[in-house]
C-alpha cells in the first residue's frame, strides 16, 4: 500500500514538444512530416541530456506496412501529442528518481525514422513516399537546441548523449560526431540502453522473416544487413574507412561491439545479461531459466559471448575512449525510460545503475578493475533487483 502511495506522488515532469521547420536537409521522418521532439528545461543551463527513444526497424515494404499500422507515430511526427509526461529514468526532473541529473536539461527524440537514427535515403525503393533520412535528426536536433534553447558548445557544457533499443544502435552513428563536429568544446558521453547486440547465430532461425515483415522474427544481423541495404546508413566515418575494402560488413558498423574499437567518444554501456529482445531474435521466446537444457545453455552462451566482448572493448585502444560496462543478470529489456523498472534500484554487484553512470559522467573512479560491473550471479533474474518480469512480442 505505501509503495502505491508512493507512486501516486511522484510529479512527473512535462516536456514540450517543439517542431523543426526547415528547407533543404531538415530532419523529416519517415512520411515526409517535420521533425519534432520534446524539450524541458532544466535549472542548470550547461548540463543536458538527450535521450533517442527505440522501436525496432523497417526495411521493406512488408515491414513498413506492419510498423504504420501497428504505430503511426513511428513513421511520422502527425500524430504526436503536444506534451510528454515523464515520471522515471533519466529523464525526469524529480530528485527521487533521477538523483544525479535531475537538473539537466531534457530533450526526448521521438522514433519516426525506422533505421535507427542512421539513414540517408531519399525514396525508398518501393514507395516513393516514404524517406529514411534519420541521419539528419542529430544535427537538426542540435541546431535548433543552440538557436532556441540556450545549448551552447564550450567546456563547461555536459552534454549525455542516450538512447534504449533501437534508440541505442542509433547512437553508434553518431556518436563520433556529435563529439568530434557538431560540440567540439563540450564534454560529452554516451550512454547505450540495451543496445549492445550481437550478430549471434539463432537457436531457432524463423526462415522467410522478410517476407513476414516482423524484425522480431529476424536475427539480429539480419534486420542490419536489409535495413543498410534500405536505407543506406550514414555510419562512423571511421568504421566505414576500415570496412571500405568489404562494404558488404558495412553493416557491422551499427554493432557496438564491432565498433568500440573505432570510438574515441566516451561510452557507458547498460546491458541486461540476459536481454530478452537479444534473445527473441535468436529464437528464445520465453525466460531461459524455465527453458529446457538446450535452450538455457544457449541462453548461458549467449551470456558469455555478450561479457567477452565488454572485456575485449573495454580495453580496445583509440583516441581519448573511456569505457564503462553495467551488466546485471537480469531477464529484461530496456532500464533508462521502462515504465516497469525502476533504474534508480538496479544494481550491478552491489553497485546501483544512477551511481555507477554518474561516476561515469564526473570521470570518478574510472580505472580499469571498475570497467566492467557484472553480477556474480550467472542465473537470469538471480540479482534481487532486477525488475519484475517482462514481455516481448
Amino acid at each position: 500500500m505505501l509503495h502505491a502511495v508512493s507512486c501516486l506522488m511522484t510529479i512527473a515532469t512535462t516536456l514540450h514538444k517543439h517542431v523543426i521547420l526547415g528547407g533543404a536537409g531538415a530532419a523529416v521522418c519517415n512520411d515526409g512530416s517535420p521533425y519534432a521532439y520534446y524539450i524541458a528545461p532544466g535549472s542548470d543551463p550547461s548540463k543536458w541530456v538527450l535521450f533517442q527513444m527505440g522501436g525496432s526497424y523497417c526495411w521493406n515494404e512488408a515491414s513498413c506496412d506492419a510498423r504504420r499500422r501497428h504505430d503511426s507515430t513511428q513513421m511520422s511526427s502527425k500524430g504526436l501529442a503536444a506534451t510528454l509526461s515523464i515520471n522515471s529514468g533519466i529523464i525526469s526532473d524529480n530528485v527521487k528518481d533521477n538523483p544525479y541529473f535531475a537538473a539537466y536539461n531534457k530533450v526526448q527524440l521521438p522514433y519516426c525514422t525506422s533505421d535507427a537514427f542512421s539513414g540517408t535515403v531519399q525514396q525508398a525503393s518501393w514507395d516513393s513516399s516514404i524517406s529514411f533520412l534519420g541521419s539528419r535528426v542529430i544535427p537538426s536536433v542540435v541546431a535548433d537546441l543552440k538557436a532556441n534553447h540556450g545549448l551552447v558548445d564550450n567546456a563547461s557544457t555536459t552534454f549525455i548523449y542516450s538512447g534504449a533499443s533501437a534508440g541505442a544502435v542509433g547512437l553508434y552513428p553518431n556518436m563520433d560526431r556529435l563529439s568530434s563536429q557538431l560540440l567540439p568544446a563540450s564534454r560529452v558521453v554516451g550512454v547505450v540502453d540495451s543496445g549492445w547486440f550481437m550478430d549471434s547465430v539463432p537457436y531457432e532461425p524463423s526462415p522467410g522473416c522478410a517476407a513476414a515483415g516482423d524484425p522480431l522474427k529476424c536475427s539480429v544481423k539480419e534486420n542490419l544487413v536489409m535495413g543498410s541495404a534500405a536505407w543506406r546508413p550514414a555510419v562512423d566515418a571511421d568504421c566505414a574507412h576500415a570496412k571500405a575494402s568489404t562494404p558488404d560488413t558495412l553493416w557491422q558498423c551499427m554493432m557496438g561491439h564491432y565498433l568500440a574499437p573505432y570510438l574515441s567518444t566516451p561510452l557507458f554501456v547498460f546491458e541486461w545479461q540476459f536481454d530478452l529482445a537479444q534473445l527473441y531474435h535468436d529464437g528464445i521466446t520465453s525466460n531461459p531459466a524455465s527453458l529446457p537444457a538446450a535452450a538455457a545453455a544457449y541462453a548461458q552462451q549467449s551470456r558469455a559471448n555478450l561479457t567477452r566482448t565488454f572485456v575485449s572493448a573495454a580495453t580496445a585502444t583509440h583516441g581519448r575512449h573511456r569505457r564503462r560496462f553495467f551488466s546485471p543478470s537480469c531477464y529484461q529489456h530496456v532500464v533508462l525510460n521502462a515504465k516497469h523498472a525502476d533504474w534508480v534500484q538496479v544494481t550491478a554487484n552491489g553497485t546501483t545503475l544512477p551511481d555507477a553512470l554518474n561516476a561515469f559522467v564526473r570521470d570518478e573512479g574510472v580505472g580499469t578493475a571498475r570497467a566492467i560491473m557484472l553480477d556474480d550471479c550467472t542465473m537470469p533474474d538471480c540479482n534481487p533487483t532486477c525488475p519484475p518480469p517482462q514481455h516481448i512480442g
